[in-house]
């Protein structure tokens, strides 16, 4: 998880790639000076999702900035490498489609007959915007 704070102005893309370097591994084979190219996803990160927030500080009467992302780096045998070689999408597993020039997972689709209008945001989206709205709610709270 990152957490970007930012005082009176949104956060420049400078600030939220300084934060990405110094929290990655010093051992990241792209060396230093390199951190715009060092983001915070590598080829293996899946459940990604960001929130930002303007929230008025009671006390100076400043606007702060939040930006928060949460995502799952579950494989940690990884290289760290942000690209994996081939053509866009050719690695994605069977059970996902490319979106967006990203693997996204298909949900199981239902047999013709029981097709039922449905809502244009499912329940797991709204779920996890909300997860990750609380996350940046708690990176808040820390800070005061």
């Amino acid at each position: 998880m990152y957490k970007i704070v930012s005082v009176d102005r949104k956060p420049t893309f400078e600030e939220v790639g300084q934060t990405a370097m110094e929290a990655s591994s010093k051992n990241d084979k792209y060396g230093t000076n390199d951190w715009k190219y060092r983001p915070f996803l590598r080829a293996v990160s899946t459940e990604v999702g960001c929130a930002q927030a303007k929230c008025r500080n009671l006390e100076t009467s400043n606007d702060l900035y939040f930006l928060n992302c949460v995502f799952n780096n579950a494989d940690q045998y990884h290289d760290g490498t942000q690209y994996e070689p081939g053509a866009i999408c050719s690695k994605c597993p069977a059970d996902s489609k490319c979106h967006r020039n990203q693997c996204t997972k298909m949900l199981p689709s239902a047999p013709q007959d029981q097709l039922m209008p449905t809502a244009t945001t499912s329940a797991s989206t709204i779920i996890n915007a909300m997860a990750t709205l609380q996350a940046a709610i708690l990176s808040f709270s820390y800070f005061f």
